[in-house]
């Protein structure tokens, strides 16, 4: 370690990177703002989850059971089914459901987040 003279001290180099402690240190307490957003942030975490898990049993069910979608274009062509709401399969609806459920869960802890952000100053 290389040693630095400066007004008849001795200083070694990592003395000018480090600050030495005039008094103690001590652990700042938690914000309770933080705790409620670190709460909000693994509620989100698991609704996105959760909405994931609820589009990809939508999906997988329509690759499942493939039928002619309300409009369908084949060739050059658009054929609209009539009454194609009344002959929807009431298992993709539930699905649908559950998956617009969770999506609006999901949405709504995101404004939450996003207002929590906004009043710690994190973002404007």
């Amino acid at each position: 370690m290389k040693l630095v003279e400066i007004g008849g001290l001795l200083l070694s180099a990592m003395a000018w990177f480090t600050k030495p402690l005039a008094e103690p240190t001590t652990i700042p307490r938690a914000n309770p703002a933080s705790d409620e957003l670190q709460s909000i942030e693994a509620e989100y975490q698991k609704a996105e989850r959760e909405f994931f898990a609820a589009g990809r049993a939508v999906l997988a069910f329509q690759r499942e059971h493939p039928k002619l979608d309300a409009v369908t274009f084949i060739n050059a062509g658009a054929y609209v089914r009539t009454n194609a709401l009344s002959l929807a399969d009431p298992e993709l609806q539930k699905l649908c459901s559950l998956r617009e459920d969770a999506r609006r869960r999901r949405n709504e802890l995101l404004n939450e987040r996003a207002n929590l952000l906004r009043r710690a100053g994190k973002v404007r």
